[in-house]
């Protein structure tokens, strides 16, 4: 680190294997947080295929076995008293190992039947990261601001799969670069006045080549005798130009905001299934290669308004759209014009300083993504194929969300609920064709989907025993439909339910504490129900002594039905802190998974059956760590 007053720099570097990723989700890195009124979706580009291994859902280090090597530098820079200039860059590289085994029990009432599968995989990739911010102000009410970024990630997936007994190896590399560029001006015209603009490009490639040793979908080629290997390559590019101009206008009881802008996104991609067979030429379907362009250019105008009346706050917002769609593929090509108004409007109502009620509701226009889109299959896994519906469509959904509010954050009882509805008029559901080999997967277009959900929480601070008690409550709701197996349209109903009762210590002296238990339900119902239920309980006491000793002790249990293993998992944690030289010198020792619990399985239920999954963890270790700071 290095401080003065014209320039900070700091340099950070890390290399571990002991289960922490230290480079973290570096897609974040790039994302602004603007409130931008496109249809067109988040403007990043959606893999198609991805070797993935799921976490166990009882924190990331508990599963990850991994070796990590990063370095990261961040400088700030003032040249002159009216500009400032910020630098960050990043390169790292990681690779991560992951064993699981996976029972998938398939059960629809007309189709039964039980898959076995194990996975030994390792994700390895190379990051770099750069992004660069000037930021002038030329005089005391205006702003230039500009931001580029830069992002660079190889990765390199490889896994030893055993499906019913047939083993097979796969391999995935994924490139994807990412460049992007905005420009911000801000002028203030009065007081309460003010006048923004920017504009934004974007450009990114994620290029893709899949390989698989064996042909697990023999059916979907009778034709094709013997296959050594099964290749799929694909590409995908996206290119956004956003442009837009804001007028934001506003006093104590009124706020209002005009905006007039263009959004144009351009995907393009292809795919390409490739059968080979050593001393033959390769055979390449055309029922499963893709090529197709896919443009929308929104063009907006967005009003949006806020009253306070006394206890009472209005807001809303009206957006009218203009959406213009290009789709073009090997065989067609089709130029779809629509305008869409996306209205929303809800208030705010105090009804006394403990009591507040919020309440709105609005409607949603917007395109398909050229994921739902492809017009051919594509090979999305070791053994299931995806084709998209194959022409652009707007989706039109409404929002209804109700809060209430009854205390402050200052007294002994906070209490709130929420609820939210969401009726999808227009949405993609699946049609969906499933042997023990192979899934099919189309985009199909339905009509009513619905989701409903409700969350509660109370928090209580006792003051006799200086805790605070908390209590959460859950249910939600989600009903749509879809089609297996050339099937009429069925109904599925998914529920989920979830109950928790917590107690922390609230007091300033050497000793905390923090307890609590929780419990859910999963149920999904058509023809047949399926269902589990789990709980989970936790213990966290900490210690302190003086200024130079503290410690924290952790302890977790997990439960679930017999419908999945009926067996509970405990783990538990120890980490001790002391002091040698306060703010100076530190000495730390760690101890994770000290009852050296080596897996544990976690269960999920849909509409066409159940699926357990057994974790394979890291084993319990200890570790001292000395902590210097200059």
């Amino acid at each position: 680190m290095n401080f003065s007053k014209t320039h900070k720099s700091y340099l950070f570097a890390n290399m571990n294997n002991a289960g922490s990723d230290m480079m973290g989700n570096t897609d974040l890195l790039t994302e602004t947080g603007e409130d931008i009124p496109d249809v067109t979706g988040k403007q990043r580009i959606q893999e198609v295929l991805e070797l993935s291994a799921y976490s166990p859902g009882i924190g990331s280090k508990r599963g990850l076995f991994n070796r990590t090597r990063s370095v990261s530098s961040n400088t700030i820079l003032k040249p002159s008293d009216r500009m400032s200039i910020k630098a960050i860059g990043l390169l790292g590289a990681d690779s991560q190992d992951f064993t699981e085994s996976t029972i998938d029990q398939i059960e629809t009432g007309e189709i039964q039947y039980t898959n076995r599968q194990a996975y030994q995989l390792n994700k390895g990739k190379k990051t770099g990261f750069g992004k660069l911010q000037v930021i002038h102000n030329p005089s005391e009410n205006d702003m230039l601001e500009s931001t580029t970024f830069f992002y660079k990630n190889k990765a390199r997936d490889a896994s030893y799969l055993l499906f019913n007994d047939q083993s097979s190896q796969e391999h995935l590399h994924t490139d994807n670069s990412l460049f992007e560029q905005r420009l911000n001006y801000t002028y203030k015209i009065k007081n309460r006045s003010i006048l923004f603009c920017s504009g934004r490009f974007v450009h990114e490639e994620k290029p893709q080549e899949y390989y698989i040793d064996r042909f697990y979908f023999q059916e979907l080629f009778p034709e094709v005798k013997e296959v050594d290997e099964v290749r799929q390559l694909l590409a995908n590019r996206m290119n956004v130009f956003d442009a837009k101009i804001s007028l934001l206008k506003g006093d104590e009881k009124n706020r209002w905001l005009f905006q007039l802008g263009n959004n144009y996104r351009q995907d393009k991609f292809s795919s390409e299934l490739v059968l080979s067979k050593e001393g033959d030429k390769p055979l390449i379907p055309r029922s499963h290669f893709n090529n197709l362009s896919y443009g929308v250019n929104d063009f907006y105008l967005l009003g949006n308004y806020r009253h306070k009346f006394r206890q009472i706050e209005l807001f809303g917002s009206l957006a009218l759209h203009h959406l213009l769609h290009t789709y073009q593929t090997s065989s067609s090509r089709q130029k779809p014009c629509f305008w869409a108004i996306n209205p929303h409007a809800g208030m705010e109502w105090s009804i006394d300083r403990r009591n507040k009620l919020t309440a709105s509701y609005s409607y949603k226009t917007r395109s398909a993504q050229i994921s739902n889109l492809y017009d051919h299959d594509v090979l999305s896994g070791f053994r299931s194929f995806t084709r998209g519906y194959g022409s652009p469509v707007r989706l039109n959904s409404s929002f209804f969300v109700l809060n209430y509010q009854l205390g402050n954050f200052d007294e002994d009882l906070l209490a709130n609920v929420f609820a939210m509805y969401i009726r999808e008029h227009d949405s993609f559901s699946s049609d969906m064709f499933l042997s023990r080999n192979t899934v099919q997967t189309r985009s199909i277009l339905v009509h009513g989907n619905s989701f409903a959900s409700i969350n509660s929480k109370v928090d209580y601070y006792v003051k006799p025993i200086k805790s605070n008690i908390k209590l959460k409550v859950s249910f939600s709701e989600n009903t749509y439909e879809n089609i297996l197996n050339h099937s009429d349209f069925r109904k599925i109903t998914a529920n989920n339910f979830t109950i928790g009762l917590e107690m922390r210590s609230g007091g300033t002296s050497g000793f905390g504490y923090h307890i609590g238990t929780q419990w859910s339900r999963s149920l999904s119902h058509t023809a047949l129900t399926h269902s589990y239920c789990s709980d989970f309980s936790f213990l966290d006491l900490s210690c302190k002594l003086g200024k130079k000793f503290d410690a924290l002790f952790k302890l977790e249990r997990y439960g679930f039905s017999r419908s999945v293993s009926g067996r509970s998992y405990c783990f538990m944690d120890l980490q001790m802190n002391y002091r040698l030289i306060p703010q100076k010198i530190q000495l730390r020792l760690s101890g994770t998974n000290l009852l050296n619990t080596d897996q544990f399985i976690s269960a999920s239920v849909s509409d066409i059956g159940s699926s357990a999954t057994t974790y394979k963890l890291r084993p319990r270790s200890v570790m001292l760590t000395l902590e210097y700071r200059y």
